[in-house]
């Protein structure tokens, strides 16, 4: 059976995780929006150290709440920052490499990661994603994409993974036009891997299969 497990803190109200058979499940709960916050990012570096022990073998990134999967990181939160300029000064470095070396630690975790994507995906939620090793897009009326450039600021590393995702000339013009794409468009293009009716319930099936693999196995065919 499942179990709840608190990553601890503040960041227990942000992610909500079940764990079963080897398997974690870690959905982000921030409604309305679903936006990625600096909680959202705290909670994931505390999860982190569980999912590196050995009976953990394969993690699912999801979406709490029906239709909603993580929308982008919160400009309002950015917005806030950026009014007291010397505040945002002395934690820039933390803020960009902290985040980058966060996402790097996700993508070195030597086990399978599922992105289930159950909602809109873009900018920090993308970016997520791109870090994870199999993405699977809800069918729906949702939307995938990198918003930056039209809000007048870069991805993190976003654009460095979608060129290796998708090839230069496409990765390109999805970032200078600030693309959207409907799931359907980001599976054409492969961003994602495949589309599900349930992007959480396939994400399950696939990770149950990955559980019966070779631990040894995934873990050299992923480095």
């Amino acid at each position: 059976g499942s179990e709840e497990s608190d990553p601890g803190g503040q960041v227990s109200d942000v992610w909500k995780v079940e764990e079963s058979d080897g398997i974690v499940i870690a959905a982000h709960d921030n409604p309305p929006m679903n936006y990625f916050v600096g909680a959202s990012a705290a909670g994931l570096a505390a999860m982190l150290p569980r999912w590196r022990e050995p009976d953990v073998r394969v993690v699912i990134i999801t979406g709490a709440a029906p239709g909603r999967y993580i929308t982008h990181y919160s400009v309002e939160e950015l917005v806030d920052l950026a009014e007291d300029r010397e505040e945002l000064i002395r934690r820039s470095y933390d803020l960009i490499f902290g985040w980058h070396s966060l996402l790097q630690s996700l993508s070195y975790l030597d086990k399978p990661i599922i992105a289930a994507m159950t909602g809109d995906t873009g900018g920090g939620g993308l970016e997520l994603s791109l870090n994870c090793d199999i993405r699977i897009m809800e069918r729906g009326d949702f939307m995938c994409g990198f918003p930056e450039a039209s809000l007048g600021i870069l991805t993190g590393t976003g654009s460095q993974l979608l060129e290796r995702a998708i090839g230069r000339s496409r990765a390109l013009d999805f970032l200078l036009r600030s693309r959207y794409v409907s799931p359907e468009g980001a599976l054409e293009l492969g961003i994602v891997n495949e589309l599900a009716d349930d992007a959480k319930a396939r994400a399950v099936e696939v990770a149950e299969k990955l559980r019966t693999n070779s631990a040894v196995a995934l873990t050299a065919a992923k480095r």
